[in-house]
Order: C-alpha cells, then sequence, then structure tokens
C-alpha cells in the first residue's frame, strides 16, 4: 500500500489478471486461500474449513474487487516507515492520498496524493496535524483536507492501539524517546 513491491501468483486453472489498487501483506493469506477454494483444489471438507477460515483475516483477497468503503467505513492500510520508529505511513483505498505520521515530536507530518504525485516528490509537510490541515484545504481542496482530518484521527487510534496490544509504555525509561500520545 505505501511501497511497490511485485508479487506473482501462478496457477494453471486461474485467468491472467493484475492488481493495480493498493494491497497489503495481510492480502496475501487470503488470496491464497481464495486460489484455492476457487480453483477446486482441495476436497470438499477442506474446501469448507477454508471457507470458514477466510472471513477471519484482516485482509481482502487480492481475487475480488476491493471493498475501499463499507458503511462509511474506509479500508485503512498501516506501514511502519523506517527501522528506527520515527513514522508510520497510512493509506486508504477509498482515496489517493497518503499520510505519513511522526512517532516523534521533532518529525513532520506529511501528506501526499498519490496519483497527482506518485513519486511523492512535492508533498505538503508540518510539524502541527491542525496546520497541516489547513494548507491541505488551501492546495488540495476540502475533500483532501477531511480526508486528512479522519486519517490523523484513525492514525491516533491505530497508534495507541497497538502500543496497549503489544504493551508499549512510552513513559518506561527504556522507551522514553518523545513519542507522541
Amino acid at each position: 500500500s505505501s511501497f511497490h513491491v511485485p508479487l506473482f501468483f501462478s496457477h494453471p486453472k486461474i485467468p491472467q489478471i493484475e492488481v493495480d489498487s493498493p494491497v497489503l501483506s495481510t492480502q496475501i493469506l487470503p488470496t491464497l486461500l481464495d486460489l484455492l477454494i476457487e480453483t477446486s483444489s482441495m476436497d470438499e471438507q477442506s474446501t469448507k474449513i477454508l471457507n470458514d477460515l477466510l472471513p477471519l483475516y484482516e485482509g481482502q483477497s487480492m481475487l475480488r474487487p476491493l471493498i475501499t468503503e463499507q458503511d462509511g467505513k474506509q479500508e485503512w492500510h498501516f506501514s511502519t516507515m523506517n527501522p528506527g520508529g520515527t513514522w508510520v505511513s497510512m493509506r486508504s483505498a477509498a482515496k489517493p492520498y497518503r499520510l505519513v505520521v511522526p512517532l516523534v515530536a521533532d518529525a513532520s507530518w506529511r501528506f501526499t496524493n498519490v496519483v497527482k504525485d506518485p513519486l511523492e516528490l512535492s508533498p505538503e509537510e508540518d510539524l502541527d496535524v491542525i496546520t497541516l490541515i489547513d494548507v491541505v484545504q488551501n492546495t488540495a481542496g476540502v475533500d483532501a483536507a477531511r480526508w486528512l482530518t479522519e486519517a490523523a484521527h484513525v492514525a491516533q487510534w491505530w497508534i495507541l492501539d497497538n502500543r496497549r496490544r503489544w504493551k508499549f509504555d512510552p513513559e518506561n525509561p527504556e522507551f522514553s524517546n518523545g513519542l507522541i500520545v
């Protein structure tokens, strides 16, 4: 979703397709399960098990059209940007924007339209997300600013949820590196 990495699946019973929409590594296993089901590669009992397992995975199968938004909720894609833990990158499958969210106090928020600027050579950047929203509204329009506002909210939830999930405590002196809450 944030980086272009080629991936190739091959099976003699499926036609050639090319997926151009943003995808995540979490979509690989659901795609493999879906391939096994659709090509009748498994016996009946195994196919039933795969059909029961498939909805339990977070990612969507790449064999199906990507559901970009459902019940007013966008399909969000997250990825870490560097081993130093400075940024998290996020996209929505429903919109052509990408937001890079800082995890440290002295790093910038970064907004790009990956369709208009696929190499992201002209991002909008600011240390403050509120200021960035104003800049994006003036340069990219109201829709982009609304997306950015929602993305910042979702990013905050995602970061806090992952801290909870991985029992990360920024108050612990071992982790005191100025993380933004």
